[in-house]
């Protein structure tokens, strides 16, 4: 559930940037600031999380600062998440993922193409010996159900085989 004060700030931002007052651009670099420096949008911030009559010097200020900091934070990500939107640490870390794997990939692509060559200057084709595994396996049934049917044959009638 999205935090009320974060939809206060949220929309009194939005009416700012509507009018011309504030872009997109000043939220992410005054978020990326610790919430410091830009005064329009650090009063509008105090006001919206009842900041605005606690002293700044004072514990109580930097205990409540902390937490609606945190809370801003997480409900910002929540309501962008909501959008399908990703914040731009977590597309850097989405970049880094896709390239690792496409080394990993390459690794892999390289190291299959290395195999197929090796076996076949051995004269080993895969596809070959698969088919000779499933001819052995074949072969294996057939004799396991020889077997059973001569130890049924060999058991005398009434009795059970071990």
């Amino acid at each position: 559930m999205t935090d009320p004060k974060f939809l206060e700030f949220w929309g009194n931002y939005l009416i700012a940037v509507a009018r011309g007052q504030k872009q997109l651009q000043d939220l992410s670099q005054w978020m990326q600031q610790g919430f410091q420096n830009m005064e329009g949008l650090a009063a509008m911030f105090k006001t919206s999380y009842n900041l605005e009559n606690l002293q700044p010097d004072t514990r109580a200020f930097q205990d409540a600062w902390k937490k609606a900091t945190a809370d801003f934070r997480k409900s910002f990500k929540e309501m962008f998440n909501q959008l399908g939107w990703v914040t731009e640490e977590e597309f850097h870390d989405l970049q880094q993922e896709i390239q690792d794997l496409r080394r990993q990939i390459s690794q892999q692509e390289n190291t299959i193409r290395q195999q197929r060559a090796l076996l076949a200057e051995k004269g080993y084709d895969h596809t070959k010996t698969v088919e000779v595994f499933r001819e052995l396996t074949h072969k294996q049934g057939n004799e396991f159900q020889k077997l059973m049917k001569a130890l049924s044959a060999a058991t005398p009638p009434g009795q059970k085989s071990h």
